[in-house]
């Protein structure tokens, strides 16, 4: 009864399972979000999305996430990353994860290199070795390519383009099936500090248009709370963060139309001095009162000091007066001399 349950479940992941990284997306608040992560920037967890958006990181970071598939320890899931930036508008990163068990095992090393363009365009591309394993058929491995860039629309709106597989890998040991090509854009809104709504279009070749939806709330420091829908298959999405200044746990619940529930966790650590201040962080800054301002009137105490300042000038240029008066010399007349 196991081994028809796990049959089923690969039967159901099969259009994602050729498809990279992108048939598992990695990232618990990315999933609690519904998975709509194209134009969500200043997240490690875009090394399995747009890879443009690892630009907004300001300080290192890393992070572990795992996952189990409908609570079967077959079809589970583990990623590890980390994006170091460097030179105020550059960030490189690595990632590598790990899917299935030991009768077929997907293994997945990613490097990623990420820069920003007139402080409003990000850039991104990622490389990625893709090794499948099937007991008794041995391993293939294969090299595909991801791009992708985000333009930041306004300061509360971003839109978001990437595309996996742009070199047309191919995989088998004749190199006959090919890995498809997945194209996905998105957009992003914040209408404030406390809460950003995102929604993407996926399409994979050969396969209908997938809609992604989802947002984020913190509704009291610290602590938020995420929900989602994504279609293709149909499955909706809840999550909560926890996030201080070097650390955020996250965690999230799929539930497929038919599987039953996914469990997601990932930790996410920061280490470094922040160069700027963090969308999630950013708390109203307590203003302090002014004081009114009081006019400039002179008192009893202040108008002595100056009536003494002003009579010492005034013996000072008497007394110089009276010096000049007596080394200046008196002309002699031819009478004096006699």
């Amino acid at each position: 009864m196991r081994i028809l349950y796990f049959v089923i479940c690969f039967l159901v992941c099969m259009p994602s399972v050729h498809a990279g990284n992108e048939g598992h997306p990695t990232g618990a608040r990315r999933l609690g979000m519904g998975g709509a992560y194209a134009s969500v920037r200043g997240d490690m967890w875009s090394l399995w999305a747009n890879p443009a958006g690892i630009t907004g990181i300001q300080r290192f970071e890393g992070g572990l996430f795992t996952e189990r598939r409908f609570f079967v320890q077959e079809i589970s899931n583990a990623a590890f990353g980390a994006v170091l930036p460097f030179k105020e508008k550059h960030a490189a990163g690595i990632s590598a994860a790990s899917f299935g068990f030991g009768a077929y095992r997907e293994n997945n090393v990613g490097l990623s290199y990420a820069t920003t363009l007139y402080e409003n365009i990000h850039l991104g591309v990622k490389f990625n070795f893709l090794n499948l394993a099937i007991a008794n058929y041995g391993s293939v491995t294969t090299f595909y390519a991801d791009a992708g860039v985000m333009a930041d629309v306004s300061k509360r709106m971003r839109i978001g383009f990437w595309t996996q597989n742009i070199n047309q890998a191919k995989i088998g040991a004749l190199r006959e099936e090919r890995l498809p090509i997945l194209i996905n854009g998105g957009v992003s809104y914040r209408p404030s500090e406390k809460v950003i709504v995102t929604a993407d279009a996926v399409k994979t070749l050969d396969y209908p248009l997938g809609i992604r939806a989802g947002f984020e709330y913190f509704f009291i420091d610290h602590f938020c709370a995420r929900a989602g829908y994504s279609t293709s298959p149909a499955s909706m999405h809840f999550g909560a963060g926890f996030r201080l200044d070097n650390i955020s746990i996250d965690f999230a619940n799929s539930i497929h139309e038919r599987l039953g529930y996914t469990p997601h966790l990932s930790v996410t650590l920061r280490l470094g001095n922040k160069k700027t201040e963090e969308i999630a962080d950013t708390k109203p800054k307590s203003e302090t009162p002014k004081l009114p301002k009081t006019p400039n009137t002179p008192t009893k105490s202040s108008s002595k000091p100056v009536k003494q300042a002003v009579s010492v000038t005034a013996t000072k240029k008497e007394s110089k007066d009276i010096n000049s008066k007596k080394t200046t010399p008196t002309p002699q007349t031819p009478d004096s001399k006699k």
